[in-house]
């Protein structure tokens, strides 16, 4: 058996190892109306993060269901 075969076993089994608990972030959802996509999501009482037209023809919304703590960059600064 290899070396990095045996690293990789132990590190399996190792206790001082932390497991992460990992969330979904980020979902892209396109839709044909966006403002009432939004609307719809704000009341069932998601926050709206952004709401930004970087081009002609295109919107970007990011909202965040009410249990999620994570905020988007641009939401913190």
């Amino acid at each position: 058996m290899s070396q990095a075969s045996t690293s990789t076993k132990q590190q399996k089994h190792d206790a001082s190892v932390t497991r992460v608990d990992l969330k979904l972030e980020v979902d892209i959802i396109p839709v044909s109306d966006v403002e009432r996509s939004r609307q719809f999501y704000e009341r069932l009482g998601w926050r709206l993060d952004q709401d930004v037209a970087p081009v002609n023809g295109v919107r970007i919304v990011q909202l965040t269901p009410p249990a999620q703590r994570a905020r988007s960059r641009s939401a913190r600064e």
